[in-house]
């Protein structure tokens, strides 16, 4: 039952290498779902007992509490793993001691079990990294989350207690992301030193009667984006504006701006089909929806400049009903 026509699914280019779908289209995990049926508290329960309690005696003194973690744990892990599978698609996750330290069960619990089930061969993972490099004389920080996704004997396992992609919702909670705090939807840069230095946040004046109107209209665009049913084919988790150049006299929230994913959520904007020119906007178009329905992308930049000027109008203003 494991699925290996991700790429066909998602209309890719013929040739284009699983590592490279793995990397571009896998979703973010936000290990908020949880087990809702006997059947998958019992696969939680058998991987447990049987792949990761024994890879782990003889090392380490097995408390209860410990066994508990490891439930915290795998039960957000095996819904996200399982329903980006039904979507044909990889699960990615930030694995550094960091990041792991505030996920269900912890980080000792999370490494246990993930490096329990790879050594089982219940997982399969492309591990991330973080490097630096140099392009034209110039640096650049690269980095790539760690992606995973179960395999064909984990599949064969969660079939034997009931529990398959076609039932899924009957044994698996997903969860969503929560709305993002008002103070994470915007962020001042400073400008950049140099052309690959990196530009960084700046404090807010909380009593900023701008920003704060900024941030009153990005709660309102966020609850109305994050209504479920409303975005589809990735994790969303919201959006937030970054404005650049923060630093400068003469700053007022006139210079950036751009609309970015929240961390938590996919990059969508990274997405890439590797075809060259339109790759991203083909890339999201294959996986992206809005009210169920397909996207496409209008770049309303491309305007010839040589347009006759146009009479001059009030400024436009985006209701989030409007979109």
């Amino acid at each position: 039952m494991h699925t290996s026509t991700a790429l066909a699914a998602l209309m890719l280019p013929e040739g284009l290498s699983d590592r490279r779908d793995a990397r571009t289209y896998a979703r973010a995990m936000l290990l908020a779902g949880s087990p809702s049926s006997s059947g998958a508290k019992a696969l939680i329960s058998t991987i447990i007992d049987t792949i990761i309690v024994p890879a782990r005696q003889g090392t380490v003194q097995l408390r209860p509490s410990m066994i508990l973690r490891y439930r915290e744990a795998l039960g957000p892990f095996l819904a996200d793993l399982f329903y980006s599978l039904k979507a044909g698609r990889w699960s990615k996750l930030r694995t550094n001691n960091g990041e792991m330290a505030t996920y269900p069960g912890k980080a000792t619990a999370f490494e246990a079990m993930r490096g329990a089930m790879g050594a089982d061969g219940l997982l399969e993972e492309l591990p991330g990294f973080f490097r630096d490099e140099e392009r034209f004389g110039t640096d650049y920080q690269i980095a790539a989350m760690t992606s995973f996704r179960p395999t064909p004997k984990l599949i064969q396992m969660a079939e034997a207690h009931g529990v398959t992609l076609a039932n899924l919702a009957a044994h698996f909670t997903v969860g969503k992301a929560p709305p993002p705090a008002p103070c994470d939807t915007i962020e001042a840069r400073s400008s950049k030193a140099t052309k690959g230095a990196r530009a960084e946040p700046l404090p807010i004046d909380p009593e900023d009667l701008t920003a704060r109107a900024i941030t009153t209209e990005m709660d309102r665009l966020n609850a109305y984006l994050m209504e479920d049913g409303r975005i589809g084919g990735i994790t969303f988790a919201g959006l937030r504006r970054i404005y650049s150049n923060a630093d400068k006299p003469g700053f007022a929230w006139q210079w950036g701006g751009r609309f970015y994913p929240m961390p938590r959520g996919d990059n969508y904007i990274l997405m890439s089909d590797g075809g060259g020119h339109g790759a991203g906007g083909r890339a999201r178009a294959a996986v992206l929806r809005i009210d169920g329905e397909d996207v496409v992308e209008v770049d309303l930049s491309a305007r010839a400049p040589n347009d006759p000027p146009r009479p001059a109008r009030p400024a436009f203003r985006c209701h989030p009903g409007d979109l």
